[in-house]
């Protein structure tokens, strides 16, 4: 067990203890380098094998990006523990939720099994791919109520070849009452393996009661008696029957007679929840919307309705178009403002010194040294960040000259936060929130539309995350509105999916492509409606969002709205003409 204060890699300083077992300990650590919070997960391991396991699932979870998913930020050894670095997410722990009884309703339970499923069909369709092995209530965390983070990924487990053997040790075992049978067995999990884990999760979510473990239904069953896992319709009346019934087989002891995949139990879900009636009365009076006529996008023809007259032009319907306030959050705004221009004058006054004295960075850099206390020699991680940081500060000084005394300023002044002016720091501000941050690499002349690993813009990122204002100043630099990652997703359609109004009214008032589809053929609105943003659906209709558009599928909004139960979508959809 760490102790609070104990500070790793000369880096992270430990806060206080969030979990152990066994195994390791979960910590909230603090950042000093870059000065944030995040969660540290130390994992005890007594073989070189598992070692050499760890460091290679760690740089294969450090690739992950997905709004359901926390980014590993980092991994180290120390001694004779491994650390996960890792995103800290704030929010109310579900497990802990579950103890305290509180109780869900199906739709809102239903919403967060579909992110949970889009998160596990995210790392199942990896080239490499990833099951996360410990899906769990106590492992979700709920950072607004349509908003759910699956966290650790201590028993995660590549399939590229490294871990998958069926006689392979695992990092950990199991988590009792969510586990398969096979993975308490070590036989050897797949993708089915975390369905089961899902499916259990969500019968403890929906039922209040927690599942029986699979070995010991496995006994029961072995000895001729009935499994003792009671269908959740017998629990609760208010759960579907069908729903009910697609739990059941998604926690069937044999893997077999499960889900094939993610996509299968989706449909299984989806298809079996209560559907509303086919008509919606309304009576909302002065609402306008405009929707566009049928037309390809993409290369994909958009199939006519049949029993519908033919469209000409547009469609006008009635539906009030409610303002939202966009306007940027400036509180602390003066401060930065007068604090930035403190810091170039500063640093206009440092380089007048270094031409006069001939002072450069290095020097400044060997007197700072030769004050501090002596610095731990760097792991080889860190060793290659810090040359590749030391590279990318190379390339800038060099390239000053080219520069004015406004970009020198932002640049010294990442300079003395230790912020290295990089591509892959900007990214890093960027998730994190930094607004004073991006300010200065914009300022300093970083590029806007710098990708990430996955493909991801800047703007990408700070949309799933909501972050108006760095999606506001990103635009206003000449940030690619429309640019895709390698999932074909859109800025758009991540504020959307994840029900950010005012990003994605910012996206929207900077000329958003409504219409553009992902590679599952969905479009903004699609996932929207999925997922019960009625707020955010209104928007995307008014500015010309298709409702007729499928996904590979064959869904189109209305029938996702219908999927999950969303009234107040299905009664907008309707009204715009979605048949």
């Amino acid at each position: 067990m760490l102790t609070t204060d104990t500070i790793l890699q000369n880096r992270y300083r430990v806060v206080r203890t969030l979990g152990r077992g066994g195994m390791g300990a979960v910590y909230e650590a603090f950042d000093e380098r870059l000065s944030r919070k995040v969660a540290l997960k130390e994992t005890l391991v007594e073989t070189d094998q598992l070692r050499r396991a760890f460091e290679r699932e760690a740089s294969l979870l450090a690739n992950l990006r997905h709004p359901a998913l926390p980014k590993v930020l980092d991994h180290f050894r120390e001694h004779a523990q491994l650390f996960l670095v890792m995103e800290f997410i704030p929010g109310d722990d579900l497990g802990v939720m579950l103890e305290q009884g509180r109780a869900f309703s199906v739709p809102e339970v239903l919403g967060w099994a579909n992110q949970l499923l889009n998160a596990l069909e995210y790392l199942h369709r990896l080239d490499q791919p990833v099951l996360h092995r410990d899906i769990k209530p106590s492992n979700l965390k709920l950072i607004s109520p349509n908003h759910i983070v699956l966290l650790d990924f201590g028993l995660a487990k590549g399939s590229a070849g490294q871990m998958t053997p069926t006689n392979d040790q695992s990092l950990l075992a199991y988590s009792p009452n969510y586990s398969p049978l096979e993975q308490m067995q070590g036989t050897g999990t797949d993708e089915r393996s975390d369905l089961y884990s899902l499916g259990s999760t969500i019968y403890h979510l929906l039922t209040g009661v927690k599942p029986p473990d699979a070995l010991a239904r496995a006994t029961v069953v072995l000895n001729g008696q009935p499994d003792p896992l009671r269908p959740a319709s017998e629990i609760k009346e208010e759960i579907p029957a069908a729903v009910s019934a697609a739990l059941m087989r998604a926690m069937a002891l044999n893997m077999e007679n499960r889900p094939r995949t993610v996509s299968h139990m989706r449909d299984e879900l989806h298809g079996t929840a209560t559907r509303p009636g086919a008509t919606v009365p309304m009576a909302e009076k002065d609402e306008t919307t405009r929707v566009s006529s049928p037309r390809s996008v993409g290369g994909t023809i958009a199939p006519t309705p049949s029993r519908e007259p033919a469209r000409g032009g547009r469609l006008v319907v009635p539906l009030h178009e409610e303002k939202l306030v966009v306007e940027e959050k400036s509180k602390s705004g003066w401060k930065w403002v007068l604090g930035t221009a403190l810091i170039a004058g500063l640093a206009i006054l440092s380089v007048a010194l270094y031409v006069l004295y001939g002072r450069g960075p290095s020097n400044r850099a060997e007197t700072n040294q030769s004050q501090a206390s002596p610095v731990p020699s760097l792991t080889p991680i860190e060793n290659s960040n810090q040359q590749e940081n030391a590279n990318a500060q190379s390339a800038n000084f060099n390239s000053e000259a080219s520069l004015g005394p406004v970009e020198l300023g932002a640049r010294t002044a990442l300079e003395q936060r230790r912020i290295p002016f990089s591509e892959e720091a900007f990214t890093r501000v960027v998730e994190d929130g930094d607004t004073g941050a991006v300010d200065l690499f914009l300022t300093g002349g970083m590029n806007p539309d710098v990708r990430d690993a996955t493909a991801r813009t800047a703007l990408v990122n700070a949309a799933a995350r909501g972050s108006d204002s760095i999606s506001r100043k990103l635009l206003r630099k000449g940030a690619d509105v429309n640019a895709r990652d390698n999932n074909g997703s859109t800025a758009l359609m991540e504020s959307a999916r994840s029900g950010h109004e005012e990003t994605t009214s910012v996206l929207l008032a900077n000329g958003a492509d409504v219409n553009l589809m992902d590679s599952n053929g969905q479009t903004a609105l699609l996932q929207a409606a999925a997922q019960g943003r009625a707020k955010i659906v209104r928007m995307l209709i008014n500015k010309g969002a298709r409702t007729d558009l499928k996904d590979k599928d064959g869904r189109d909004a209305l029938t996702w709205a219908r999927i999950n139960d969303r009234s107040d979508v299905i009664k907008l959809l309707t009204k715009a003409g979605a048949n």
